[in-house]
């Protein structure tokens, strides 16, 4: 009797320390997945904070280049070196000021001077293209509607530089401010690409992650890190387009047409209209943190009701 009153007396005491171990790790256990939850989140937060400032400066970046360009072609339509040049007939003074024109900025491909028909009057890449008509041309048609400098969101194949380019215009004035030409200074949307590039983060093993794409109010996307890419329209699905387009910035996810979940970093082109965006794969592993604790939460339910029952018998 004495015997099975001390093995029931041990019984009951193990049972106890089980109980109370387990009563005392599960609540650990889930303050431990907590605790994990929110590191991943903090950190995921940090990492977009950072993404986030990147690309805004280099949207600024992109918007100073174009800008710049711009003031460039505005102040040679203004200063009489062209103007006379064109009243004079002189091709060869002409010809030296688009080349002066082009030196002033190291990302124009080609300067060329058009007349009010459209004509090529000067190239500084090539003067073998004076005479072509390039009326169709967006920038010269807006130049010629508005009579005001613009910066043209509509791709084209350079006459000279015979690839994909975009170009920024200003009207040449006459001396009674008659419009006597337009002047236009092409970047080649490889070299608006190249700019994009620095943006892009670096994962794991120093590798360029995601793709960095300029878009224009169209959707058509004018710069990418992608070469495939260029001149292309942003898919339906980019979320991360749709919202820089209206002006915001931020982040998104999106999932794209093979159903994987993408996030965008975007930030408009300070007056300009168009968008920067930064997009890549959102992490499995990150879009499942929200879920773990409660899922969690009924199997450490159960393991606590068991626990109380093993204490009980």
């Amino acid at each position: 009797m004495a015997s099975d009153r001390a093995t029931g007396r041990g019984g009951l005491r193990r049972r106890l320390t089980l109980a109370f171990l387990l009563a005392g790790l599960v609540p650990a256990a889930a303050g431990g997945v907590l605790g994990i939850r929110q590191s991943l989140q903090t950190a995921q937060a940090a990492r977009l904070q950072s993404e986030e400032r990147l690309i805004a400066l280099s949207a600024q970046a992109v918007a100073a280049t174009l800008k710049s360009g711009l003031h460039i072609v505005l102040a040679a339509g203004e200063e009489g070196g062209m103007r006379q040049a064109i009243l004079a007939g002189d091709r060869e003074r002409l010809w030296a000021e688009v080349r002066s024109t082009q030196h002033h900025s190291l990302g124009f491909s080609s300067v060329l001077v058009l007349d009010t028909k459209g004509t090529v009057l000067a190239n500084s890449l090539d003067p073998g293209v004076v005479g072509q008509d390039l009326r169709e041309r967006d920038y010269f048609q807006n130049v010629m509607r508005t009579r005001g400098p613009y910066i043209s969101p509509v791709p084209y194949i350079g006459a000279a530089t015979r690839v994909p380019s975009l170009a920024v215009a200003a009207p040449i004035w006459g001396p009674g401010r008659d419009l006597v030409g337009i002047v236009a200074g092409s970047f080649a949307l490889e070299h608006l690409s190249q700019l994009l590039a620095p943006a892009r983060v670096r994962g794991a093993g120093g590798l360029e992650q995601g793709q960095v794409y300029l878009v224009s109010p169209s959707g058509l996307i004018l710069a990418h890190t992608d070469p495939s890419r260029r001149a292309t329209q942003a898919i339906e699905a980019d979320a991360g387009s749709r919202a820089v387009l209206v002006g915001r910035r931020g982040t998104i996810t999106w999932m794209d047409e093979s159903r994987e979940t993408q996030i965008s970093i975007f930030a408009p082109l300070p007056e300009i209209g168009w968008g920067l965006v930064y997009t890549h794969p959102y992490p499995a592993w990150l879009a499942a943190v929200p879920d773990v604790f409660p899922e969690l939460l009924p199997a450490l339910t159960v393991v606590l009701a068991l626990s109380a029952v093993a204490g009980s018998l």
